[in-house]
């Protein structure tokens, strides 16, 4: 992290949390570094306040934070989006079959789901015409995984049409950051 990012780091978080909600209503978050940070912070995917028995810094605390979420999503996504062609060679041939009706197939479940997974990609590819972030394949298939996912823990809920329009601006600050 750099200088000028400890600094903005310290007047944000460090003191007051009224002081980084009022930085975000007046739009003084828009140049800052640390505006995925803040989005975190805000959707509660960051703890509020360093644990008192703790010896850690705040930001060690979002660090170890933000890992752990990223081994979470990697097993969501193991669990959750199972591309049936790659288990196929260890499984018994009735179960590696696209035909097959065993409900311990992992076809069943693909089939299942691909009718969500489509619903979410046309909505993604037509996100921003024009824009090239939201047009480049990379961005897209991310954006789609991420609304899927959500959508399999979330089943009552599923997908709405929007979804993918509320996750775009956060999904371009984080990733933005990530490539600084």
């Amino acid at each position: 992290m750099s200088l000028a990012q400890q600094q903005q780091y310290a007047e944000l978080f460090l003191r007051d949390e009224r002081l980084l909600f009022r930085a975000a209503m007046e739009g003084r978050l828009c140049d800052c570094s640390l505006r995925s940070l803040a989005w975190r912070y805000f959707l509660t995917s960051l703890p509020r306040a360093r644990p008192a028995f703790s010896n850690e810094s705040q930001m060690e605390v979002f660090a170890h934070r933000v890992q752990a979420e990223r081994a979470e999503y990697a097993r969501l996504r193991a669990e959750l989006c199972v591309d049936p062609r790659e288990c196929a060679p260890s499984l018994p041939l009735a179960l590696a079959n696209p035909l097959s009706q065993d409900e311990q197939s992992p076809w069943n479940t693909f089939f299942e789901f691909e009718e969500l997974r489509e619903e979410i990609k046309r909505d993604v590819e037509r996100l921003h015409p024009g824009d090239a972030f939201f047009a480049a394949e990379r961005a897209q298939e991310t954006m789609v995984r991420v609304l899927f996912i959500w959508c399999r823990l979330h089943a009552t809920l599923s997908y709405r049409q929007g979804m993918h329009e509320l996750l775009a601006p956060i999904f371009r600050v984080v990733w933005a950051e990530a490539e600084e």
